[in-house]
Formats: C-alpha cells, sequence, structure tokens
C-alpha cells in the first residue's frame, strides 16, 4: 500500500484507465464469443435460428434488467469489488457453458453471464470519472468506449480459431478464463477514488454548473425520474431500444448473414468478422470527430449517424446482401451502429455526473439498449426462418429511422426539472 501511496496522479490515472480497459474488454470477449459459436451450436443441436436467437435474447434483457438495477446501485457501493464480483462471475458462467447439451441450460447460463456483465459498465464509468476532471471525462469516455472493439477483435479471432481446429465448447473455456485473469488484475490495481489513496480529487478544479456545488456533485440531489423525464433522457433511452435493435442484431447474427449471403464456411466467415471490429473502430472515430463540429451536442451526432444506417441497410435490402458491395453495405452498418454507441453510453451519463446521476443514467440508458437487444435476438432469427435475410435488413432500416427521429426531439428537449 505504500508504493501506492508514492504514485502520482497522472500515473494512477493511467492505471485506473488501463485496468478498465483490460476489464472491460475481457468483458465483452466473453459474450461476442457467442454469435461465433451460433452456427456451430444450430448445426450440432439443430436449433432453428429462433431458438438459437432466444438465447441471445435471454442475454440482453437480463442484461437490460441488470443494467437498471445496477445503475443505481452502482451510484452507492464500492465500485471495486462490485466490478471484481461482475467478472468473477462472468467466468464462471462461460466455463459451465461450455460444458452445458441443452437449449435450456444454454439459455439459463447465458442469463446468469448477462446478469454478472450488467455489474460493469455503470460502476466503472462512474469510477473512471472521480480520477478525472469533468473536463477531461468525455475525451477519457471515448477512449475507453475502444474496449468493446478490441473486446470483440479477440473474442472473433479466438472463437473461431478455436471452433474451426478444436470444438465450440473452447471459444468459451477461453474468454473464462480471460475474464479470471482480469478479475485478480482488477482488484489488485483498481481504487475507488483518489482519496483512498491519499490524492485530491480532480473533479475539485472544475467548477460545477449554475445552482450545484461539488458537496451536491457527490450525492444524488434530484430523483432520478424526475431528471429522466425534464432532461430528455427519457426520449433517448427509446431511441437506444432502436439502436439496440439494429446494433446487437448485426454482432448476434453478423457471422450467419456473412455465411449464407456469400457461401463462405467458418474459417473464411472469421478472417470476414475480423474486419468488423476495425470497422467499428472507425465508426467510434467519425463520432468523435463529428460531434464538435455538430456544437457538441451528441444527440444530433447520433441522429445523423442512425439516418445513415438506416439508408445502408435500405440499399442492403436491394441488393439481397449478396456480393462484395454487400458485404461493404454490412459494415457500414456495422460502422455505424457502432458510432453511436459511445454517444449514448457515455456522452450522454456524463452530463449526469454534476448531480450525482451519471451510473443511474448509464444504467438506465443500458436497460433500454439492450431491451431493443433482447427483441433483435428472436425477431431476427424468426424473419431470417421464414422471410429470409432482406426481411431483417428491411427491419434495421425501419428501427435506424425510428431512433434518428426520437434522438432529434430529444435534443430539442428543454430541460425542466430546473424550473
Amino acid at each position: 500500500m505504500d508504493g501506492m501511496h508514492t504514485l502520482t496522479m497522472p500515473q494512477w490515472q493511467r492505471r485506473i484507465f488501463i485496468v478498465c480497459f483490460v476489464s472491460y474488454a475481457a468483458a465483452n470477449a466473453g459474450r461476442v464469443n457467442l454469435s461465433m459459436a451460433l452456427p456451430a451450436l444450430q448445426a450440432q443441436f439443430g436449433f432453428t435460428g429462433t431458438q438459437a436467437g432466444m438465447i441471445g435474447t435471454i442475454f440482453y434483457w437480463v442484461y437490460a434488467t441488470g443494467q437498471l438495477i445496477n445503475g443505481q446501485i452502482g451510484d452507492r457501493l464500492n465500485a471495486r469489488w462490485y466490478i471484481f464480483i461482475s467478472l468473477t462471475g462472468a467466468a464462471l458462467c462461460n466455463a459451465a457453458f461450455g460444458l452445458a447439451r441443452s437449449l435450456w441450460a444454454m439459455a439459463l447460463l447465458w442469463g446468469l453471464n448477462a446478469a454478472f456483465q450488467s455489474m460493469l459498465w455503470g460502476p466503472m464509468l462512474k469510477l473512471l470519472f472521480s480520477w478525472y476532471s469533468p473536463t477531461r471525462s468525455s475525451n477519457v469516455a471515448f477512449n475507453l468506449s475502444t474496449t468493446i472493439i478490441v473486446g470483440t477483435m479477440v473474442a472473433v479471432a479466438l472463437s473461431g480459431y478455436l471452433i474451426s481446429v478444436l470444438d465450440w465448447r473452447f471459444a468459451f473455456w477461453a474468454p473464462a478464463a480471460i475474464l479470471a485473469a482480469a478479475g485478480v488484475l482488477w482488484l489488485a490495481l483498481a481504487r475507488n477514488r483518489p482519496e483512498d489513496v491519499g490524492l485530491r480529487s480532480p473533479a475539485l478544479d472544475d467548477p460545477p454548473p449554475p445552482g450545484q456545488d461539488h458537496h451536491q456533485a457527490d450525492e444524488p440531489a434530484v430523483s432520478f425520474p424526475r431528471l429522466a423525464l425534464g432532461s430528455g433522457l427519457a426520449l433517448v433511452a427509446l431511441a437506444g431500444v432502436m439502436l439496440g435493435m439494429v446494433r446487437d442484431s448485426i454482432a448476434l447474427w453478423g457471422p450467419k448473414i456473412i455465411m449464407q449471403t456469400q457461401g463462405l464456411d467458418m474459417g473464411a466467415t472469421t478472417a470476414v468478422m475480423l474486419v468488423v471490429p476495425a470497422i467499428n473502430a472507425c465508426g467510434v472515430t467519425l463520432a468523435r470527430r463529428l460531434n464538435p463540429r455538430l456544437g457538441g451536442r451528441e444527440k444530433y451526432t447520433a441522429a445523423l449517424l442512425l439516418s445513415m444506417c438506416a439508408l445502408c441497410a435500405l440499399a442492403l435490402w436491394a441488393l439481397r446482401g449478396a456480393g462484395v458491395v454487400g458485404i461493404a453495405l454490412f459494415g457500414l452498418c456495422s460502422l455505424l451502429a457502432a458510432g453511436n454507441n459511445p454517444l449514448l453510453t457515455t456522452l450522454v451519463p456524463l452530463r449526469f455526473a454534476y448531480w450525482g446521476r451519471m451510473s443511474g443514467a448509464a444504467g438506465l440508458m443500458g436497460f433500454f439498449i439492450y431491451i431493443g437487444s433482447g427483441i433483435s435476438g428472436t425477431l431476427s432469427g424468426f424473419f431470417a426462418d421464414n422471410f429470409g435475410w432482406p426481411a431483417v435488413f428491411m427491419y434495421w432500416a425501419a428501427a435506424a429511422l425510428l431512433g434518428a427521429v426520437l434522438l432529434i426531439a430529444a435534443q430539442r428537449h428543454t430541460w425542466r426539472y430546473r424550473t
């Protein structure tokens, strides 16, 4: 502990950011692996698209509920231990999933995995924010959002390789080991706030907004329902449902879509899907550079990206997803959906930090996004089984367009809770 007290604030900030980055990337590797394993699960157990999609749907709905609950709890509890429990529990669920032999056992274990993983983002965002001044937090939060890209690349590469040369079960056992190691690393290196190691909080160096002081920023001062309704957060949350319907339909069914529309085997599909995280990183970069040019109004930025996603999905529907152009349009849909993610899950919640509601806002956004994700799992499988992939592409276009409309309405909404 004495050694920890000798570190400077910049050194601690780097340490905290790195351990947050590694931990969330590991968690993402322990959930994206399902999408790579779905074709193998369907082949071995004879699951229909609707049945296989149900596993993803249960994950997303449990994750959504957990995000809402844990977002509220995360504003009050010890984030360091909370996140350690999350990583360890997710590791155990992945390990057990590799032993499952029935649809219901898989659905139950993946639901438990979702419950543990939902304990991560809101408390982690709160912990990270306590180490940085508000003026630096949005940039740091954007950087943290790239963990999804890294985790996805690890999951796709590792899972695809293990499924090809060994068995689908290893696609869950390997991430389980990664998650367990991340849990140990987290507990050893993370600390809740600078005061725990004898340092001054950076938040004290930035002035709070009018009508607030730094004591009020530490504890919730406005009821959360009033805050959500008065600030327009409720409209953003509904747009999050639409984003989840598009984003996680692409993430869950992407390998299957590529295999069937392009006629590829698992090895070639893995090679194509490895490019997707890099494409998604471009989406995050696009959002990061576009948002300041739109006056820092993240809701308008997100609306623009979703509108472009709707156009790409319509073009994908017209081409039936076939050919090189089909792959390019699929990649663009993924890129534009990924660009929305940090805008809605990070920048929007950061606006509530001064009122002690950042973790709660992050939980609310996660809840509604993953409600949409849960709908997408089974609904996309149903559309694919009964009408083919073009129906799924049309569904992406409709959801993205509606999300854009809701975000424009939210940006025009005033903060009525102050009056």
